[in-house]
C-alpha cells in the first residue's frame, strides 16, 4: 500500500472522519477489511500487518535471506512474506525484488 494511502487510512480510523474525496464505498471497504493496532494497519481477515510501500524493501529482505545467509528463490520468499504480512501484489513485489538482488543475479549468471 502506498505510504500516503496507508497514513490516510490510519488517520481515518483515529478521527472517524472520512478524508475528502473518499466515497462511502471506500469508507465501508476500510471499515470491513482493516483495523489499526499499535499505530499499524492490519488486514481484518488474516490479522496480518499491511506493508507500507516505504517498508517493502526491508520486509522482503527480512524473509528473502535465510538464517544461514542463503538467498531464497521467488516462491519461498513469497511464501514466507505472506505468512508474516498482508500484501495483495506479493508475487509482483517479490519478483521485482529478486530481479534486483545482486547476489541472486550473480548466481543466475554463473549457472
Amino acid at each position: 500500500m502506498e505510504d500516503k494511502e496507508y497514513d490516510t487510512v490510519i488517520v481515518f480510523f483515529f478521527t472517524k472522519i472520512a478524508p475528502v474525496g473518499w466515497s462511502s464505498v471506500a469508507v465501508q471497504f476500510y471499515r470491513q477489511h482493516c483495523y489499526v493496532f499499535d499505530g499499524k494497519l492490519y488486514e481484518m481477515h488474516s490479522k496480518l500487518p499491511i506493508i507500507r510501500r516505504g517498508d517493502m524493501f526491508q520486509a522482503i529482505m527480512s524473509v528473502h535471506i535465510s538464517l544461514d545467509g542463503q538467498h531464497l528463490d521467488e516462491d519461498e520468499t513469497k511464501k514466507r512474506l505472506v505468512q508474516n504480512s498482508s500484501l495483495l501484489n506479493a508475487e509482483t513485489e517479490v519478483r521485482q525484488f529478486i530481479e534486483g538482488c545482486r547476489p541472486c543475479l550473480k548466481s543466475r549468471i554463473q549457472v
